[in-house]
């Protein structure tokens, strides 16, 4: 089972986050990035594109619901912790 039917089995959102620059999703990955629906982390040197990127991701998890705080490099969630590095 992929993570993608796991996610829809339970009913759960799924937040790309691209993490590297030449990374192409491909399979079921594929379409959940077109039309720029991730948050792209890939280029973390400029400090300005990752504040810009994670004010956005922290209000769309606040849009689901999700308590969220940040931490650095970390992002706390009151579901799961997602580190950033």
């Amino acid at each position: 089972m992929s993570e993608a039917e796991y996610a829809h089995s339970k009913r759960k959102r799924i937040v790309p986050l691209r993490m590297e620059a030449d990374y192409k999703p491909d399979d079921w990955l594929g379409p959940l990035c077109l039309n720029n629906l991730h948050y792209d982390f890939s280029d973390c040197s400029d400090e300005t594109k990752f504040n810009d990127e994670m004010s956005r991701l922290l209000a769309e998890l606040k849009q689901l619901g999700v308590q969220a705080s940040r931490t650095g490099l970390s992002l706390h969630t009151s579901q799961a912790a997602v580190f950033l590095a």
